[in-house]
């Protein structure tokens, strides 16, 4: 017999990207032609904008920082039923973290020029 469990009241959202829904789906039979045998899919709670990416196999281990969206209950139970070993970065240890780290740094330049670009195309 399965648990009953309450209904939880969502509130509805206004801004875009404040809630996002993260899946993955698979075993996928029979696997693409490359082999892939999951979808790990991000869906924005607010737009409805989806990104997916093919995956050959379920991660073993995840590399997170202490943020609280990672150190939840839900993230542990997520990673427990998908049998995903989660470790923690040390906190203030951005090394041990580098990888992803790097990338939002790279990531944040970009940005940091598209919109002094837009600012002038405004101005002009």
């Amino acid at each position: 017999m399965v648990p009953r469990v309450l209904l939880e009241k969502v509130s509805l959202l206004d801004t875009s990207f404040k809630r996002g829904a993260i899946d993955i789906v698979g075993p996928i039979k029979p696997t693409s032609n490359a082999g892939h045998r999951f979808i790990l899919s991000l869906v924005d709670c607010a737009t409805r904008y989806a990104e997916t990416a093919p995956l050959l196999s379920v991660p073993e281990e995840v590399l997170n920082d202490q943020g609280i969206q990672f150190m939840s209950d839900s993230m542990r139970k997520v990673c427990g039923l998908l049998g995903i070993k989660q470790k923690i970065a040390k906190l203030y240890n951005l090394m041990c973290n580098g990888m992803v780290e790097w990338f939002n740094a790279t990531l944040k330049t970009c940005l940091r020029y598209l919109y002094s670009e837009q600012l002038r195309q405004w101005h002009r």
